[in-house]
């Protein structure tokens, strides 16, 4: 379209009308408007195969159509060009289906005039080219939307063969791996013969070098199911000195081997925390393992735990070089390593802060550090103490910071006359099938209240998923069934923020304010 001359088509039957319509557009401009007039539909479809047109003035009352059939037959024939309805009716309801059977304006044969048409003609136009723009971008969205799911295809394609080769590369390490600590712990315990103390040494490096390939594959394990949204949670409640005392034997032997002085001070009467006991063992070897890693012969590596308003902060202290302050931002971000003038073999995967953060994380701590070059490091971490309404709002704020606004809380029963073990295994059973996202408290010995972040209505899949799992474990149980488990869902939420009191009082209620057992 020329900017100062618009074609239109005006299909009328009635020669008169069509005429008064050409001589007020031809009264007009600029724009000017050159017209063409044709008494059918059958005649405006031919002239538009043949010609160019701007804008069709089209009547609903022509020869073998009426009403809005006019208007559809016509956009059978042609999506494209802006129409403009004419009619002699004074009907809203006919106006309002015609703008809705995609005429781009309505006018009134009584009410025309060259002001009205040329408007109602350009804004048409205008309309129309707006359209054709935004179909046009619909249609490069799409195309970019297909080549974009093709990549993410690809993408995750890789990613599962990437997770799948860590994950199988991890076990088939862990089998050789098991094998040679079995036998050099025989021969270092004298079980295959007595050695003498240089071959002692000899063997406790062995097993240690053991020991820490052994954690590069949890690692990479870890890495695999943190990333993979599959690594699963069973907080308990715990006394920090046992979580300590299962992982000194281990850490004794290294420190023996660097010939370290690693020291224990922890107190049996520290109050019981909540967590996942075997991932803050896992959290204690990587800090423990790193701090001796940069600590020279004859330093020290300090264990220590204190309480700290509702947490306990476990801290592992050395004296090993100490950090720069620039590495301190970044020392907890994967793949990050910190430089050292200590021979390479110390080198890991530069994961096991990173893992050590995300596990503090989902056991709803901190972790931080503090360093000073030449003096040694402190890595600290929190585990909060066994309060089921604090640990509640602790999990709020993880689903806050997960961008999850979802909350579904379900009771999980068993039959109280069953016997104490029959118990035990329900809760074992319980702690597997939750998610690491999940959290569940452990009202007694028969009852556990579950935290789902999920809406009611999917919290149907959890409980099918239970039944399922619960089946399989039947089938290949030795020792007979597990007792059955009923799951009732209690109340659900969206827009945690707003409902937290609500919440946090609906658990309180739910727990009868009694004493935290199992997780």
């Amino acid at each position: 379209m020329k900017s100062d001359l618009i074609h239109v088509l005006i299909v009328d039957d009635d020669c008169e009308d069509a005429q008064l319509t050409a001589i007020a557009l031809r009264s007009i401009g600029p724009p000017f408007y050159k017209t063409k007039h044709v008494f059918t539909l059958q005649s405006a479809f031919e002239v538009l195969a043949a010609e160019r047109f701007d804008v069709v003035l089209l009547d609903l009352r022509l020869p073998g159509t009426r009403g809005l059939e006019t208007l559809t037959q016509f956009r059978q024939y042609n999506t494209e060009i802006p129409v403009v309805v004419l009619t002699g009716l004074d009907d809203e309801r006919v106006a309002l289906q015609s703008l809705e059977s995609d005429a781009q304006d309505y006018l009134n044969k009584n009410d025309v005039n060259s002001r009205s048409l040329s408007r109602a003609i350009r804004y048409s136009i205008q309309r129309e080219n707006s359209l054709e723009e935004i179909r046009r971008l619909l249609s490069r969205v799409r195309e970019n939307e297909e080549v974009l799911k093709r990549r993410n295809d690809r993408l995750k394609q890789l990613y599962d063969t990437a997770h799948t080769f860590v994950d199988n590369v991890s076990h088939e390490f862990r089998t050789p791996l098991t094998v040679i600590k079995e036998y050099v712990s025989l021969v270092a315990d004298g079980t295959m013969g007595s050695v003498n103390s240089e071959q002692q040494r000899f063997l406790n490096i062995a097993e240690d070098r053991a020991d820490d390939l052994n954690t590069m594959v949890d690692d990479m394990l870890d890495v695999s199911k943190l990333e993979s949204g599959l690594l699963g949670m069973c907080r308990q409640t715990h006394s920090v000195r046992d979580i300590v005392d299962r992982v000194v034997p281990s850490l004794n032997r290294k420190s023996s081997v660097k010939e370290i002085d690693l020291k224990i001070e922890v107190s049996p009467e520290l109050p019981v925390v909540y967590c996942d006991g075997e991932k803050i063992e896992r959290v204690l070897i990587n800090l423990a393992v790193n701090a001796m890693k940069f600590t020279s012969s004859g330093g020290h590596v300090v264990i220590s735990a204190y309480e700290q308003g509702d947490d306990v902060v476990v801290a592992v202290s050395d004296t090993g070089p100490g950090i720069m302050q620039e590495c301190l931002q970044t020392i907890f971000e994967r793949f990050q390593q910190v430089g050292s003038d200590l021979r390479q073999s110390t080198k890991g995967f530069g994961l096991g802060l990173n893992i050590a953060k995300e596990l503090v994380e989902l056991n709803f701590g901190r972790i931080s550090v503090e360093s000073e070059l030449n003096k040694g490091s402190t890595f600290s971490f929190t585990i909060p103490q066994a309060d089921p309404i604090n640990i509640t709002e602790r999990y709020l704020t993880y689903l806050k910071h997960s961008k999850t606004d979802f909350l579904s809380i379900v009771v999980a029963t068993i039959d109280p006359a069953l016997s104490s073990s029959d118990a035990a295994d329900a809760n074992i059973f319980l702690s597997y099938l939750v998610r690491g996202n999940d959290l569940t408290f452990r009202v007694d010995d028969y009852r556990w209240l579950l935290l789902l972040p999920e809406p009611s209505t999917e919290t149907l899949d959890f409980v099918d998923r239970a039944q399922s799992e619960l089946e399989t474990v039947n089938r290949n149980r030795p020792r007979g069934p597990l007792p059955a488990v009923q799951f009732t869902r209690d109340r659900s939420w969206s827009d945690l923020a707003q409902h937290k009191t609500e919440i946090l009082h609906r658990v309180r209620e739910q727990l009868h304010c009694q004493e935290l057992a199992y997780v």
